[in-house]
């Protein structure tokens, strides 16, 4: 099955403001023939295949000839779910001599700020002497339920224009949910390798001609602050340990790049007040190394990089707030 456009509904502006003032729209879905795809690709298959009508003759006969298609828009969060079926909207008015003024608002760079806030579980902080150590109560057990603690971290906001030769499609798919490779500003604002998170990004296609087409891409940028990184650190803790081998036994295991050296997982036992040993319901803190950690005032956090990392130069995102284009 092939991919297929089917416009559903078209309003003209028939309001009492002037023709060229009127804003007329047009709902059209876009079916990809079962194949699972995203916005942007969409985007690209209607300028490619003349998909949507460049003026409204069809639907307005007396005038729609002279009102011609401006923009159009996929709503960006169906592509999480990688739908087949895409809806969208169409915008068409008339060229005007002002024409020219209209594309200075389309192409001119926008730069925002706001906030985005967050209730996180505090593993580690620092205690009332500015020592820092694990969050656990008087006698090493974690808390039940956990200690919690909102934070916000700074949101970056910026609409900026490409031709399509300046941008490909397929460079969106790749900038989804990344963080920065390398250290960069951006509106001012330093940023540390993988210290800032691509949160969101809205592109809308504005066809010119039958060939010709530009982007308007809203970006949403969050920082993580304090030259901290999007990494995720893990309390290094768990149920058993590992102990160091003089000879090899059955069961022995090795450790990835330690293959000269045998260890055995030990459980971690507790005493009951009848003086049984049964596995611990507590974990503790390890060193790193899979051993027990001997100074557990200096925690171990295990790092694991979990979003892709993209090199987001070539966007030639505003470093400063004051923008000349």
């Amino acid at each position: 099955m092939s991919w297929s456009l089917k416009v559903k509904t078209v309003a003209l502006d028939s309001s009492s403001r002037s023709g060229n003032n009127r804003a007329h729209s047009m709902e059209f879905l876009v079916n990809t023939g079962g194949v699972k795809s995203n916005s942007v690709a969409v985007c690209q298959w209607i300028v490619e295949n003349n998909a949507l009508p460049l003026d409204l003759s069809a639907y307005e006969p007396t005038q729609g000839g002279s009102i011609f298609l401006q923009t159009f828009t996929i709503p960006p969060q169906q592509d999480k779910n990688e739908l087949i079926h895409f809806a969208g909207t169409a915008t068409y008015a008339r060229k005007t001599s002002t024409q020219a003024e209209e594309d200075v608002s389309w192409t001119g760079t926008q730069i925002n700020f706001g906030d985005a806030e967050y209730e996180e579980v505090v593993e580690v902080a620092k205690d009332k002497d500015g020592k820092t150590v694990p969050v656990l109560n008087s006698a090493g057990d974690a808390f039940d339920p956990p200690l919690m603690e909102v934070s916000k971290r700074q949101v970056i906001f910026i609409t900026k224009t490409y031709t399509s030769s300046q941008i490909l499609p397929y460079t969106f798919n790749r900038l989804y949910n990344s963080v920065n490779r390398n250290a960069m500003t951006i509106a001012d604002v330093p940023l540390v390798s993988r210290g800032a998170w691509m949160t969101s990004l809205r592109p809308t296609i504005r066809k010119q001609s039958a060939s010709v087409y530009d982007w308007k891409i809203e970006f949403e940028i969050e920082v993580k602050g304090n030259n901290e990184r999007y990494d995720r650190q893990v309390l290094d803790r768990g149920f058993s340990y590992l102990e160091l081998l003089n000879d090899y036994y059955s069961g022995a295991i090795r450790k990835p790049g330690d293959a000269s050296k045998w260890y055995r997982r030990v459980i971690v036992q507790e005493q009951t007040s009848t003086g049984e040993q049964k596995q611990s319901t507590s974990p503790v803190l390890l060193d790193g190394n899979g051993g027990l950690l001997k100074d557990t005032s200096k925690p171990i956090f295990l790092v694991y990089r979990t979003k892709p990392e993209v090199p987001w130069e070539s966007l030639s995102l505003p470093r400063n707030i004051e923008v000349s284009d």
